[in-house]
């Protein structure tokens, strides 16, 4: 049987391993970050969100990186997008038209959702990898049965949003979904490919994974403070000063209720930096003037105020890089720990 690396390698042939991956981060992962992850050898993913109207221009301009001429070569980057307010036909023409190696879903209103949406892409662009995000062990037998390509598996130290409630870190989630996955495999079902997500930023993080059972792992919060990232200025400076990421974020619905993306769906809530905003909400501030402050922040580009989603990891991330070396600095830290501990475990 095809190892799953090797199975990784003649989908995706650019890559290299340990296998880095961006997430599909809103209104920070642009298409030149997307590019530059591919280029260092790992898979960049462009996150329009449910925008789909800036997608074909982006994807463009991302083949053109490249320097794409054949319309039928294959995008090295992913696209992801959120279900639950994505357009699913214009996503189908999008995926038909520029060929990008991968779609990551996100997000679904419910199970039948995620369902549609997997089979409508099989259906009408077959070539494209299909990744699901899942934030626990149920969620991972659900989806587990639609043939889907690669499992993201993302732990409650995540930045951004990912369901709400009772979860675990990828310390508890990635074995316990392998292992769910090893009973399946033996039973002649397709294995399928397991990242982790939440909390890694370094090459020790990225080690810990893949000693779990991760094939590779994502980074999320260490690429807001990259070169590439359309994040705000201040929010890279944000990310970079912050420390100790267990208590100076917080998973909460507050941030999306203020800014006008309450909409969510209720089971999903975002981890954000503590600022100012959620302070004087545990402070007893009403949310009408909370809400209040918060558009004169946005007025002011106030960032004590304003949205951060970051995960816990943020307080290791120390300076602003391209997204290339920071993928790079990863993996070869990731592999040098596996080393040292090999010698001194041997």
């Amino acid at each position: 049987m095809t190892s799953r690396p090797a199975a990784l390698s003649q989908t995706f042939p650019w890559i290299k391993t340990p296998l880095i991956v961006s997430a599909p981060m809103r209104l920070v992962s642009g298409h030149q970050l997307a590019v530059e992850v591919s280029k260092a050898g790992g898979i960049g993913f462009y996150g329009p969100g449910y925008d789909v109207d800036p997608v074909p221009g982006a994807l463009r301009a991302a083949r053109e990186a490249f320097a794409l001429s054949d319309p039928a070569e294959v995008l090295p980057i992913g696209v992801g997008f959120l279900l639950w307010k994505a357009p699913l036909e214009p996503v189908l023409d999008v995926l038909r038209t520029y060929r990008p190696a991968a779609v990551w879903l996100f997000a679904p209103k419910d199970e039948s959702q995620m369902q549609e949406w997997v089979y409508a892409i099989k259906s009408n662009a077959p070539g494209v990898s299909i990744w699901a995000q899942v934030g626990s062990l149920a969620e991972a037998q659900s989806i587990v049965q639609l043939d889907v390509d690669v499992l993201v598996l993302q732990g409650g130290d995540a930045g951004g949003h990912g369901i709400s409630g009772r979860r675990g870190s990828v310390m508890q989630l990635v074995p316990e979904v392998v292992d769910m996955l090893g009973q399946r495999d033996g039973r002649g079902n397709k294995p399928l490919t397991v990242l982790a997500a939440g909390g890694i930023i370094d090459g020790r993080g990225a080690a810990a994974a893949l000693g779990l059972g991760a094939q590779g792992v994502v980074l999320g919060t260490r690429l807001i403070a990259s070169t590439e990232s359309e994040a705000h200025a201040r929010f890279r400076g944000a990310v970079v000063g912050a420390r100790d990421g267990g208590s100076g974020t917080v998973r909460t619905r507050l941030y999306d209720e203020l800014r006008g993306t309450g909409d969510w769906p209720e089971q999903y809530d975002g981890r954000a930096i503590v600022n100012d905003t959620f302070q004087d909400d545990v402070g007893g501030l009403s949310k009408l003037r909370n809400k209040e402050l918060y558009d004169k922040a946005r007025e002011a580009e106030d960032w004590n105020r304003l949205t951060m989603f970051a995960g816990t990891g943020v307080g290791l991330v120390k300076e602003v890089l391209p997204a290339g070396e920071i993928v790079e600095e990863v993996r070869r830290e990731a592999v040098e720990v596996i080393e040292r501990l090999g010698k001194v475990y041997a």
